[in-house]
């Protein structure tokens, strides 16, 4: 037999819920290994990706994280289709630390795409989302998946 967990009975929520958890982690993982985009409120968050057409997934991202989120466009107005290479550029660019300043912004138009404010974070939400946050490190550790 089969243990039966419990299911949602919105199809919409329990989409919401896997994207929420999926922010979640990412910034419980990111405040682990990049403590300093965490505390600065004017480091940017680009959403790269299929995913990054979608307003809805990006209000959560903004919304979870407290800050604006940008996605690559192309022509300044739609997402390039490329954005998930561009964003895995960007972040190596970004890792190994290999240029700033202006030489990143050259860099980045070669790609084809600038990164275009779409979406601002609700203050509204802040709290619920910080204890989210807390209650999923809580949760990883307890299960053995923190280090």
């Amino acid at each position: 037999t089969h243990a039966h967990t419990h299911t949602f009975s919105d199809s919409h929520a329990a989409v919401r819920s896997v994207i929420e958890s999926r922010a979640l982690a990412m910034l419980s993982h990111i405040k682990k290994v990049a403590p300093d985009f965490v505390s600065n409120t004017h480091a940017k968050l680009i959403i790269t990706g299929g995913a990054s057409a979608n307003r809805e997934i990006r209000q959560v991202f903004a919304d979870v994280f407290q800050r604006r989120v940008s996605v690559f466009a192309g022509d300044g107005v739609s997402v390039s289709p490329e954005t998930a290479a561009i964003g895995a550029a960007y972040r190596a660019m970004l890792a190994v630390r290999l240029v700033e300043g202006e030489k990143r912004k050259n860099i980045l138009s070669r790609f084809g795409g600038n990164a275009v404010a779409c979406e601002n974070p609700r203050p509204e939400v802040a709290d619920v989302y910080a204890g989210l946050v807390r209650t999923y490190e809580m949760l990883e550790a307890q299960a053995g998946c923190a280090r």
